[in-house]
This record gives C-alpha cells, structure tokens and sequence, in this order.
C-alpha cells in the first residue's frame, strides 16, 4: 500500500478536534501517517494531539517555533509530509470512512495525480448559507467518477472567471508528492482565494480525477480555519486577491497553457477589468500598499492607465 500522509494544520482547534482525529484513525485506509503540525496553539489543542498520539503510533506532531499563519502552515506541513500521497484534514471537519480509500483507489487504478470528491457543508453560528447555494460545483457537470482534462476545466473558467471557486477546499484533495515540486504549493501572497488558485493552476496542467460523491463535510463557522485569514485595512482581501490571480494567468510559466486555450487577450482583458475596477474604487496609493513597484512598472505601460490613473 502507498503511504498517505493526512495532514492537520492546527490552530486553537479544540473545539471539534476530537470529531476531527476520529474521522483520520478510524479510516478504512490504514496506511496513513497523520500529520499534526501546531501553529502555537494557545487552547488545549495540543493535549488533544498528543492523547491521541499515545493510542495511535500512525500520529506525529510537529510544533512551529512561531506563527506561520493559514498558509505557512499548511505549506509547513506539505514539507514535513513523508508520504507518497497528501492529503488535507482540517481541525474542524469530517469525512467519511471509506474516503480515502476510495481517493487512493481512484488515483492508482487511472494512474492519477490528484483526485478531489465533492462535499457536504455544515452551517454553524448563524451563518447564512446563500453564498454556499449558489457556488458552482463539479458535481454540476459531472455524474459519476471523471477524469477532467486541462481543456475542461480551461472552459469552465473562461465562462465563468475567478469570481466563485467551483473546485472546492483543500480538504477535499489527494495529491502526489512531486506535484508540490513540478507545480509548487499554496501560494501565500494570497489570503481568500488560496485553494483555489492552487486547485486550477493543476488542474490546467494535469487531469485531475474526480468522485462527485460528497466525501467530506466542511464545516462554516465564525471560528473556522477560513476565518483566520488576515484582515487587509483599506482593501478588500478578496479583491487584492483576484488582481494577483489574473497576473498569474496573464504571466505565470504554470498557466501557459491555459493562455494558449483561450488566448492572451482573455487573460490581458481580465487583468485589465479588475485593475480599472479596483483602481477607480480604492485609488492607485492604496493599492500601492498592496502591489510591488515592479507590477506598477508594467502597469504603467498600459495606454488605458496611464491615460486615467497618471499620478497629479
């Protein structure tokens, strides 16, 4: 059997940690390493981690020496990942029983380097699930067990955009090893729209494997890892967001493929859009607090900018 590593990014999970740790060790998939990597927890996380750790020699606990934040630390744990396959459980959220076996299954039997499934949601707090209704799945478009080429998922997005993230959370991924290495990981000069950027970029460069069943519950709380992206004042986080995002599509060697689908002026004339948006609501100083002196450089070639953002 491969060996896959499940791993826990951990932040003041007490709460539903528990439930969480039960879903990993009672998996009908045994070969697991479970991969626990504390970012300075303040609560009684750790005490949970390590009771667990005593009853199951499959658990190793990682402890950063400082806060590496949401994504640091889901990047720390894809370092110290010693499996063949990784795969994300977060603090708060469940699976069932047969997931991973049925993902690993997936992934050797069509020789695959990633497989995501579908997910339930549970809503807690008083959060209003609208938001979560209305987003696109693949499950829309696919029935039964797929195997989803580049070209695929080229379209969807050129229909749709970067606005709504229709291939879901990391939670829902098994990933190679080396897919890390040819592709990179999660990209933390992103706050809102991580998973998704990193889900595309591979799914524009490999086929990715896809079982529509509903897997995994992700669970929506005021407290939830989601929760823990860090404020931006002045500028919306998702905004700032979906500017880095079209750069990489209009520029990033990972995306090259995606611009020869669809062509470089898709991805100039989205760049474009959310720049002239962002621009003319928050001004150029604000987003200069927020964009290197090098993007502005390029900026300032555009005709359009130049003509109605120049500096008075």
């Amino acid at each position: 059997m491969s060996l896959v590593s499940v791993c826990v990014p951990l932040y003041n999970g007490e709460k539903y940690l528990r439930e969480s740790l039960d879903c990993i060790v009672n998996q009908t998939y045994k070969d697991l390493e479970i991969l626990i990597v504390d970012d300075c927890s303040l609560d009684d996380s750790m005490a949970i981690a390590q009771e667990y750790q005593l009853k199951d020699g499959r658990i190793r606990i990682v402890h950063n020496q400082q806060n590496l934040g949401l994504v640091g630390n889901w990047n720390r744990c894809i370092k110290e990942a010693k499996g063949e396959y990784v795969k994300f459980h977060f603090q708060d959220d469940l699976m069932m029983n047969d997931t991973i076996e049925k993902m690993v299954l997936m992934a050797k039997n069509s020789n695959l380097h990633v497989v995501i499934t579908d997910r339930e949601y549970i809503f807690e707090d008083g959060i209003n699930n609208t938001f979560f209704d209305r987003l696109p799945r693949l499950s829309d478009y696919f029935r039964d067990n797929a195997i989803i080429k580049p070209t695929f998922i080229s379209n969807i997005l050129k229909d749709l955009g970067i606005e709504m993230n229709f291939m879901g959370e990391p939670i829902l991924g098994l990933v190679r090893e080396e897919v890390f290495s040819d592709y990179g990981k999660y990209d933390e000069s992103l706050r809102q729209i991580v998973d998704f950027e990193f889900w595309i970029r591979l799914a524009l460069n490999i086929q990715i494997g896809f079982i529509p069943e509903r897997l995994h519950t992700f669970r929506v709380h005021g407290h939830s890892e989601g929760a823990r992206n860090r404020v931006v004042q002045e500028m919306n986080p998702s905004h700032l967001d979906r500017i880095h995002f079209a750069s990489k599509l209009n520029s990033d060697k990972h995306y090259e493929k995606f611009r020869k689908i669809v062509g470089k002026n898709f991805t100039e004339t989205l760049l474009s859009n959310f720049i002239k948006t962002y621009t003319t609501s928050y001004g150029r100083k604000v987003l200069a607090k927020y964009i290197n002196e090098d993007y502005f450089q390029y900026l300032d070639s555009i005709p359009w900018w130049k003509r109605l953002f120049r500096e008075k």
